[in-house]
């Protein structure tokens, strides 16, 4: 009996993870699979599972300084300067940064249009005159008003908390339909208010706003939330436990391009720091579980956070089990939701093809890149073995960390076998990112002031070369996943306001629709340089003429100096570009 009225007497005052919990599903919208199938039992079990769960997640003191401030802004000016030059260039036109534009435009959709509302966002955002009841049905001021009222309760209702938040929120999810999509949906619903903004104010670049959005978001990372919640204001040391960005600019291109992960990232490597300092299983986890509603994958290491709490804690295995299944319950929502759905069908479809884990396609004749990133994954640990070994009792938290992203390579072998070597992002933002703990080992160690010289003339020279190229299209880290062209710069120079693009190339390009520029009124694509008919120009139209090759008019096309004139002439290492108009 006192167990029961202590269970129920647990409810009486806000139950802090249940507060994290609710956030994560909204801000991954997997919550609104309740409302499409059987989720909403495993909702009414985890509620009622937070029953005797008194969790506390400690914060600490954020500082501020010019000492402080200074090394912020050398730690960022690189990142800063790529994302200026990044304004400029624009969007990769190969790779995923197009679909994850498109993912994020659905998700503000989503959010900004009403209910059942199905003539598109800039059609409703056009509309002269609005309904009360359209407006009311808005569902970002649906969610606005959930959080108000659970607000009001939180500060003067206290022991009415947990359930008015259980209620409100079955409320706004049973009034709200969901959307279909493939991936976590964290990082697309905070770059809705970063789309907004460049909607008004720069519609060129509309649809490059997730790299700011990450970027944005390493700012609050350095100055807010490593202090906040890993205690540690920036110093000297951080110059080298941020080397890897500082000297290989490369990584922008992955963390501040339209690339979901780098809000994801930022978590993990919060997750990382706060178990190397603290050893606290569970905090550390709970950030990897909200970096994972950024980008699922990354929910997966907390299965080894837990093997080792299960391990250390055994007289506590009940609350263990229940805690761990209740802060993993929003991937489970998302399984739930995408396989309700014909995208994330197509993404669960590995599941049934058991086979593939036998390998039968492995090849051994990897080449030497393959061997110099399989490299980068067995150094760190055998240096975490090393320091195990040197000190077992201080140092297991070295083979804890090194064990964290061995689900993720799992998951991809079975996937793909050892082709994900060959995807940078997957390899770095998905493999290596976890092995952050050895940076934070390594600068950990005194050094003389002086290393610094040549350490900032390395950073000066690789982000002067890395820029140069950058700024002329010239970026090919990856033939697979780089190919910038200036058709931003081509756009905005033409008086028009409804231009029709026609691209005839033989590279291999994204297909993108008139929705992708404010100008745009039609995108054409062709492969065929021959072709006469595609020789003619209009005042309303642009010719873009791409080939891996140089390119002379009269081998492609017999286009008259009176008719046409060549607006742009670019040519570099990756690639030639021809523009005709008017």
């Amino acid at each position: 009996m006192n167990k029961f009225t202590n269970y129920i007497k647990s409810y009486q005052k806000p139950n802090f993870l249940f507060i994290f919990l609710t956030s994560f599903y909204f801000l991954n919208n997997s919550i609104f699979s309740i409302n499409e199938n059987i989720s909403i039992y495993l909702y009414l079990v985890i509620f009622f599972s937070l029953g005797g769960i008194d969790y506390k997640f400690s914060i600490h003191n954020i500082h501020f300084s010019k000492k402080i401030f200074l090394i912020f802004i050398l730690l960022v000016f690189p990142s800063f300067l790529f994302i200026i030059f990044r304004y400029n260039v624009g969007i990769s036109f190969r790779g995923d940064e197009i679909a994850h534009y498109s993912n994020s435009l659905s998700n503000l959709s989503y959010w900004i249009v009403p209910q059942n509302n199905y003539e598109g966002l800039t059609n409703f955002i056009n509309q002269k005159n609005f309904a009360i009841l359209e407006i009311a049905n808005i569902k970002i001021i649906n969610l606005f008003l959930l959080i108000l009222t659970n607000l009001y309760f939180y500060f003067f209702f206290k022991n009415f908390f947990n359930l008015i938040l259980f209620i409100s929120s079955l409320i706004v999810i049973f009034f709200q339909n969901s959307f279909p999509y493939e991936y976590s949906q964290g990082s697309f619903f905070i770059d809705n208010i970063t789309q907004i903004f460049f909607y008004i104010f720069s519609p060129f670049s509309f649809n490059e706003t997730l790299g700011v959005t990450n970027f944005i978001f390493y700012i609050i990372y350095l100055l807010i939330l490593r202090p906040l919640i890993n205690n540690e204001k920036l110093k000297i040391n951080d110059f080298k436990l941020f080397s890897f960005i500082l000297v290989l600019p490369f990584f922008n291109l992955l963390l501040f391009s339209n690339y979901q992960e780098g809000i994801a990232v930022i978590f993990v490597l919060l997750s990382i720091e706060h178990f190397y300092k603290f050893g606290n299983f569970k905090n550390s986890s709970l950030l990897l579980s909200l970096a994972g509603c950024f980008r699922e994958v990354f929910f997966l290491p907390i299965i080894i956070f837990f093997i080792f709490d299960i391990l250390k804690n055994k007289k506590d295995l009940i609350n263990n089990i229940k805690f761990y299944s209740i802060i993993f319950s929003p991937f489970i929502f998302h399984i739930f939701h995408i396989s309700n759905n014909p995208y994330g069908l197509d993404k669960m479809n590995f599941i049934n093809f058991y086979d593939a884990i036998i390998l039968k396609n492995f090849d051994f004749n990897l080449n030497i890149l393959r061997l110099f990133k399989l490299s980068i994954i067995l150094i760190p640990i055998i240096i975490s073995i090393y320091l195990f070994c040197k000190n077992k009792k201080q140092n297991i938290r070295f083979i804890i960390l090194s064990f964290l992203n061995i689900p993720i390579i799992l998951l991809l072998i079975y996937r793909s076998n050892f082709s994900f070597l060959d995807i940078d992002r997957f390899f770095y933002l998905w493999i290596v990112i976890f092995y952050f703990y050895i940076f934070i080992f390594i600068s950990d160690y005194k050094f003389k002031k002086v290393i610094l010289i040549p350490f900032f003339l390395l950073v000066l020279f690789n982000n002067f070369n890395f820029l140069k190229k950058y700024l002329n299209y010239d970026i090919n880290y990856d033939k697979k996943t780089n190919l910038y062209l200036p058709i931003k710069s081509i756009l905005k120079k033409t008086k028009n306001k409804n231009i029709e693009l026609n691209i005839i190339s033989d590279v291999e390009i994204n297909k993108f629709n008139s929705n992708f520029y404010p100008n745009l009124k039609e995108v054409n694509f062709n492969k065929n340089f021959n072709l006469n008919q595609k020789c003619m120009c209009n005042i309303d139209e642009i010719y873009l003429y791409i080939s891996n090759n140089s390119l002379y008019e009269e081998n492609f096309c017999r286009i008259k100096e009176t008719t046409c004139k060549k607006t742009i002439l670019l040519s570099n290492s990756n690639f030639h570009i021809l523009t005709f108009n008017k």
